[in-house]
């Protein structure tokens, strides 16, 4: 797993190059990365995707109870945009 660091680094390195920065952009954040990149806190993120208004997935392992909840950024994107000052 890449530390902050190490990401910084490459996110540097591509900037350099000219390369696409969006690229860089994952796809899936965890709950405190999407609650820190949204400014939503994590009842109202799950508020949120439990009223399927932004999509989830739950990584887990068969026969446990527990796991690891991604969530999907463009889903997330799509409503805060849809919810903004002049959004649809």
């Amino acid at each position: 797993m890449q530390t902050n660091k190490s990401k910084l680094d490459q996110f540097t390195a591509n900037a350099a190059r000219g390369c696409a920065v969006d690229s860089l952009e994952p796809e899936f954040f965890g709950i405190e990365e999407a609650c820190r990149w949204s400014n939503i806190g994590r009842t109202n993120l799950f508020a949120l995707i439990k009223a399927g208004r932004v999509r989830s997935i739950n990584l887990r392992q068969p026969g446990r109870a527990k796991g690891r909840r991604l969530i999907h950024i463009a889903s997330l994107r799509a409503y805060l945009l849809a919810h903004s000052e002049g959004g649809k």
